[in-house]
């Protein structure tokens, strides 16, 4: 398997390859009037518009106000709809072997994390992008953009 190592709040992750779309170099983020409080603002990227969020909020930690070096918007889709992730870094492209895996913590998945995988000696956290918002979050989302997918 191929994965994207980066870095948020602190911690290591990654996630698979063939999950996003792009990484992308900061830009500035429009607010959006009446999103809901987990999209940290939007970006026009060709025409499209692209609701962000931060990893480090979603982990329950702080995303510092500005951007900081280092930092990249990974797009990816969830349940149809394009999204922008924050990260901090992005520490690059590692191709995996099932003998770096080992299984989630507790036996769960939460929260969009998953599998734990062994890289270069430090435990790295599997996050599948397309898990990281729940049923009822998207079901903001298609509020807010009449027409996209169900």
């Amino acid at each position: 398997m191929e994965a994207l190592l980066f870095t948020a709040a602190g911690g290591r992750f990654l996630t698979r390859l063939a999950a996003l779309d792009e990484i992308l170099m900061p830009v500035r983020l429009s607010p959006l009037p009446g999103a809901p409080g987990f999209i940290t603002g939007v970006l026009n990227l060709r025409g499209e518009v692209l609701p962000v969020l931060a990893l480090a909020e979603r982990l329950g930690g702080v995303h510092p106000a500005g951007w900081q070096r280092g930092n990249r918007i990974l797009r990816f889709a969830a349940a149809g709809h394009p999204l922008g992730l924050i990260v901090d870094t992005v520490a690059g492209i590692r191709t995996l072997g099932d003998d770096q895996r080992r299984p989630p913590i507790l036996g769960a998945r939460v929260g969009g994390c998953t599998d734990l995988w062994l890289i270069e000696g430090v435990m790295t956290q599997e996050i599948c992008l397309s898990e990281l918002l729940a049923p009822t979050q998207l079901g903001l989302l298609r509020d807010l953009a009449p027409g996209a997918p169900t």
